[in-house]
């Protein structure tokens, strides 16, 4: 009898790298250059300029916007001659696919920050 292997759980606090949209897999990288297509997301695709301060306020409120626009800017940036245009994706993006995905996200995002200098007197 052959055994049947199931997965029990899934790490929700493991980094977010890969993402499916439509049944194919796609890498994540979370650089400058996915803020810059967030920020290009919102110009050409929302009507509207948003930096990206402002877009990551959007995420910690958890804005669908702004998830699937970091989301789409991190698979560009991984993989910049993919075909996924942003109009299929966001007509095939499942929020539901990805466990604990307002998390993961804002954890690339805050890994991805650079960090301040506390010696310089600066305010974080």
């Amino acid at each position: 009898m052959a055994e049947n292997k199931q997965e029990l759980g899934r790490d929700i606090a493991a980094p977010l790298d890969t993402l499916e949209v439509n049944g194919k897999q796609y890498k994540l990288a979370f650089t400058n250059e996915t803020f810059r297509l967030a920020e290009d997301v919102y110009e050409y695709h929302y009507g509207r300029v948003k930096n990206f301060a402002e877009i990551a306020m959007d995420l910690t409120r958890s804005k669908m916007g702004a998830i699937m626009a970091m989301l789409y800017g991190a698979i560009m940036a991984a993989a910049p001659e993919t075909t996924l245009t942003w109009e299929d994706f966001s007509r095939d993006f499942r929020i539901a696919a990805l466990p604990g995905v307002t998390d993961k996200l804002m954890t690339g995002v805050t890994n991805a920050l650079p960090e301040t200098d506390k010696q310089d007197g600066a305010n974080p």
